[in-house]
């Protein structure tokens, strides 16, 4: 019965660390350093993992500083007016990568879609770096103001970022 116990436990051990290794090897990323020609307050990207685990942060690249606070937040869906995952405070935005760790990982299934944005405070206009090569399986957005930012769609463009 010990003997039966213990095989089992090997067996999940080496289940959970076989799990641990995939998730790490799972990122989505864009490159580029193409400096948008606009300004806006709020700017985001949809993607789709293609495989299921935790996020712990974004990284993203921004052509600007702001002296001004922000919010990251991470939809469950195509835009920003799907379901609220995170909300994630940022004290300024730093010309160059930007990396924002969550105070709780956010749980992502393999080929579902999610929204992220980055959104100033005060409507404060800032701007990427993105490219025109469609690294990501998702839209570039970005809009004025405080609506949503579901407004403006650059389908083919992507935000410099890791996710």
């Amino acid at each position: 019965m010990t003997k039966n116990i213990k095989i089992t436990l090997l067996y999940v051990v080496m289940l959970v660390c076989s799990i641990n290794i995939v998730h790490a090897q799972c990122q989505i990323s864009s490159s580029g350093n193409t400096i948008s020609g606009l300004i806006k307050s709020n700017w985001g990207q949809s993607f789709v993992p293609n495989c299921g685990g935790f996020i712990n942060s974004i990284t993203f690249n921004a052509a600007t500083n702001t002296n001004t606070a922000a919010t990251l937040t991470i939809n469950d869906g195509t835009n920003c007016n799907a379901p609220v995952l995170i909300n994630q405070n940022l004290t300024s935005i730093t010309n160059g990568d930007n990396v924002v760790t969550f105070s709780s990982p956010i749980l992502v299934e393999a080929g579902n879609t999610y929204f992220f944005n980055i959104k100033t405070n005060n409507d404060a206009g800032w701007q990427i770096r993105f490219n025109t090569t469609n690294q990501i399986a998702g839209n570039l957005t970005s809009n004025n103001g405080a609506t949503a930012i579901c407004a403006q769609s650059f389908a083919n463009f992507d935000m410099n970022c890791s996710i």
